[in-house]
């Protein structure tokens, strides 16, 4: 639907038209937006409710990072900035495929929504989202992110969290800018990446066009499958990422199209390494059309229009390109939405959505339905001297499955320098399409979060905040098999498993003034409730549980610490840091064909960046930075028991970007 061409030719022509139109206004690409700490803390965001709120006071526990720590810490892509947030983490799924951890639990497959810029990037597949030099940072102007269910708002695929990836719009670009990154590890290039912005306003019309691609390496250290057999991954597992994000407004009428490309060879699969690789392709495009008007003083209209184009996980041999795997997306999505506020104190929102998925493809012994789903949902928030509450339903009713239906309370108070956020949630995750084409019965897991926040502003600087978790989620979907018998071949199925349950603590420091800021974080959990096998930290050499209160892959601690320091008027140093505690994988294979276990030591992973404003030229700045800047030898460990061994993450890596705006 949209190629790479077309999205050079369009960069091109917008970059041209701004450039004239703004030459007598340069946009200063050193003069970010430095808020203050009781500004992020009051900051609006509209993630966590339908009706929109603040970091303290809305029903959720909600993360902000700013474009401003994002470009101070030198991050290179969403692994970089989500290891700072508290709970977040990232597990192997498989063969050079890195997907999202949330507090303790793997997310992957459809339990935490990504979003851009409110459009739902997860592919419809599986409704995983890959990391790792797939998004381009330069674009994001803020990230909101809920720690915990959004199945109200968002539905089957935010069972355990959502991340909003807002990008930089006309208002915030008004000019055009251009960014260079490049970064050399050990024995391999880490990253190359180059992104061309530009945007504007010209009257009641804001138009804005994002473009980026690059490419780089999972890895350049060694793999080794649980046989004993190595791979050089400096000369393999690649990683090519293209964006492209356009948007043009006029008044209440909005219109955005987005192209996703994001390619990747490999070698390591199942249980051994490929003699020869493969190339994987994800491919999503997006058109939204989207209108938003008053209809009075207290009511207003949201609607908008959507179709996507996919083709999620589409495998070609590397030797022959062949085509071995293909599955075809096209969604349709039209959503609804009635604001009423009839007073100051009370506010409703209410509305329904309908999605309509078709598929086609070449894999054997499929049967690729088509899907609809329709939803309505309604939200009520009452203020009052005594708190705020919020009372919020959603419905949503597929053709091919059972309904589900999701309610949640939430309670949240600022008094003097305390904030308290008290909240349940009933979530479910859908299945998706390939849940169904392989077991056509699979029911919808449905998970129950109990979660309280407490907030502390020590001073003007200074605060600190603290939540307590508590998650409960049965009918897990699960992939498993049935073994071959001598009269049929080994069968692949999804089963609803038991019981799988987490709870833990996260606490955040903060101190920032006008140019500098200190972050701290710690995330602790365990595991509850847990009867999954696949999960557990099991030894199969002794038939024990080795460590029942940890799931594989996932540490119990990860602490993060995130600087900023203004050394001179223009030169900034960023350190940062991450720790994590010991985590348990699966490595190798014994004799008798079980898995053998590994434990895993704690580890930290250190950066620095350096950035200086106006090197040499105004509106030119620069940044040199060191990644695992001690060499660690960290690993992606699969969290769950499917033969994987660990991949090996990135090791030192060298990096220098450029930014420039005219």
């Amino acid at each position: 639907m949209f190629n790479s061409r077309l999205s050079k030719v369009l960069i091109v022509s917008v970059c041209s038209i701004l450039t004239q139109q703004t030459l007598a206004k340069r946009t200063d690409v050193s003069e970010l937006a430095t808020l203050s700490l009781e500004e992020l803390m009051e900051m609006p965001i509209s993630i966590a409710s339908k009706n929109q709120g603040t970091v303290k006071d809305a029903p959720g526990i909600v993360s902000v990072v700013t474009e401003e720590e994002i470009l101070n810490a030198g991050a290179r892509d969403l692994i970089d900035v989500l290891r700072l947030v508290p709970g977040y983490d990232f597990g192997l799924w498989v063969s050079n495929q890195i997907s999202l951890g949330i507090r303790g639990s793997w997310a992957s497959d459809g339990k935490v929504l990504i979003l851009v810029d409110g459009i739902e990037m997860n592919e419809r597949r599986y409704a995983s989202y890959l990391v790792g030099q797939h998004f381009p940072v330069d674009h994001i102007k803020k990230i909101e992110i809920i720690r915990g269910p959004g199945s109200v708002m968002y539905g089957g695929a935010a069972k355990l969290g959502v991340i909003n990836i807002i990008t930089k719009q006309a208002d915030d670009l008004q000019g055009v800018s251009l960014t260079a990154s490049y970064g050399k590890m050990e024995d391999a290039l880490g990253h190359e990446q180059i992104t061309a912005m530009a945007g504007d306003r010209f009257g009641d019309l804001k138009m804005s066009a994002l473009a980026t691609k690059g490419k780089g390496h999972r890895s350049d250290q060694t793999y080794t499958d649980v046989y004993g057999k190595t791979l050089n991954m400096a000369e393999n597992n690649e990683l090519f990422p293209e964006y492209f994000n356009a948007n043009l407004v006029y008044k209440d009428i909005s219109a955005r199209i987005i192209s996703d490309r994001y390619y990747m060879t490999d070698r390591d699969s199942f249980l051994k390494i490929r003699a020869g690789f493969n190339r994987k392709y994800f491919k999503t495009d997006v058109a939204e059309l989207k209108y938003q008007t008053d209809l009075s003083d207290e009511l207003n209209l949201s609607s908008s229009l959507s179709y996507m184009k996919q083709s999620p996980s589409e495998i070609k041999s590397g030797t022959t390109g062949a085509l071995l795997q293909q599955v075809l997306i096209d969604t349709y999505i039209g959503k609804l939405n009635f604001t009423y506020k009839p007073s100051k104190q009370l506010q409703f929102v209410a509305g329904g959505e309908f999605t309509q998925d078709k598929f086609e493809g070449n894999l054997p012994k499929r049967n690729l339905p088509k899907m609809n789903n329709t939803t309505l949902f309604a939200e009520s928030l009452y203020k009052s001297e005594y708190g705020n509450l919020t009372l919020g339903l959603r419905y949503d009713d597929p053709n091919v499955a059972k309904s589900d239906f999701a309610p949640r309370i939430g309670f949240t108070k600022i008094f003097d320098k305390y904030h308290v956020k008290l909240l349940y949630s009933k979530s479910f995750h859908s299945p998706t399409i390939e849940n169904y084409n392989l077991t056509p019965d699979i029911k919808s897991e449905k998970t129950n979060t109990y979660e309280l926040e407490l907030g502390y502003k020590i001073n003007q600087n200074m605060s600190i905040v603290a939540n307590l978790f508590d998650i409960s989620s049965k009918d897990s979907i699960m992939f498993s098999t049935i073994p071959a018998t001598a009269t049929a071949s080994t069968k692949e199925i999804y089963l609803n498993a038991d019981k799988i349950g987490t709870r833990g603590i996260e606490t955040e420091f903060r101190w920032k003034d006008q140019k500098n800021y200190i972050t701290l974080n710690h995330s602790y959990y365990r595991a509850t409730d847990s009867s999954i096998a696949n999960f557990k930290v099991y030894d199969f050499q002794t038939n024990t549980i080795t460590n029942d209160k940890l799931f594989l892959g996932f540490p119990a601690h990860k602490i993060s610490l995130n600087a900023n320091y203004q050394v001179m008027p223009k030169l900034f140093v960023n350190p940062s840091l991450v720790y994590y505690s010991s985590r348990y994988g699966y490595n190798a294979i014994d004799a008798n064909g079980k898995l053998v276990l590994n434990k895993y030591n704690s580890s930290v992973l250190t950066n620095v960046m350096v950035r200086y404003q106006d090197f040499l030229a105004k509106n030119l700045d620069i940044g040199v930075g060191v990644h695992n800047l001690f060499n660690e030898d960290y690993k992606f460990i699969q969290p769950y028991n499917d033969g994987h061994a660990p991949l090996p993450d990135q090791s030192r890596e060298i990096m220098f970007k450029v930014w420039y705006a005219f």
